[in-house]
């Protein structure tokens, strides 16, 4: 969007009003045809105050009414880009509001969803999961990762079947091809289960 080299008193005064009423900043750019940069400036220098845009309302009842409809709005199944055009906030400040209310976010995925993924996962191993919850293993091993979550599979019998492999004197290659995975993958199957290096071992 391209600004304008001037803009006349009339416009300014509008923009102003405008701005003042509520009108989402998005909207005023595409009525003025102006820049998001010009706007800002225009209003700092016109001594128009800005609107809350952060997620902390604990000392502005405007705010934290705004932060708890939107956690409201996300909860009822409102994407995060929706609710991000309504408000004129973006996306990931959207998911830093529903963050700092406690709410799991996982893009794509309702909140409930993400949720009892984490609830089972302590119990459950991935493969569980996926056909628990019909979710692709990307998306139950991301939900995992974000919230600091082992994938029990992982870092147990798969491990433990890699080091076995090892030390039953399978070749490097070998143990990559049979279980797909990288000479990193492998030396960190060894380490954590306490395997020896072998020495002279075939590669």
């Amino acid at each position: 969007m391209c600004r304008k080299k001037e803009i006349d008193e009339t416009s300014s005064q509008g923009i102003i009003e405008d701005y003042k009423n509520g009108m989402l900043k998005s909207k005023i750019q595409e009525k003025y045809n102006i820049s998001e940069s010009w706007l800002y400036h225009f209003l700092k220098r016109s001594g128009v105050p800005m609107r809350a845009a952060g997620n902390k309302g604990g000392r502005n009842p405007e705010v934290a009414a705004r932060n708890k409809e939107i956690v409201r709005l996300y909860v009822e199944k409102h994407k995060e880009v929706q609710i991000a055009k309504h408000y004129d906030l973006t996306p990931a400040m959207v998911s830093k509001i529903l963050k700092s209310a406690g709410v799991i976010v996982i893009r794509g995925q309702p909140p409930e969803t993400v949720a009892a993924v984490l609830a089972d996962a302590e119990t459950l191993k991935v493969k569980d999961l996926v056909g628990k919850h019909n979710l692709t293993e990307t998306i139950i091993r991301f939900i995992l990762r974000r919230h600091g979550k082992n994938d029990r599979s992982r870092t147990t019998e798969r491990v433990q079947l890699i080091a076995q492999a090892y030390a039953e004197g399978l070749s490097i290659v070998e143990i990559k091809e049979k279980f797909s995975i990288t000479r990193a993958a492998i030396d960190y199957a060894r380490y954590v289960t306490g395997t020896p290096c072998r020495r002279g071992r075939r590669e």
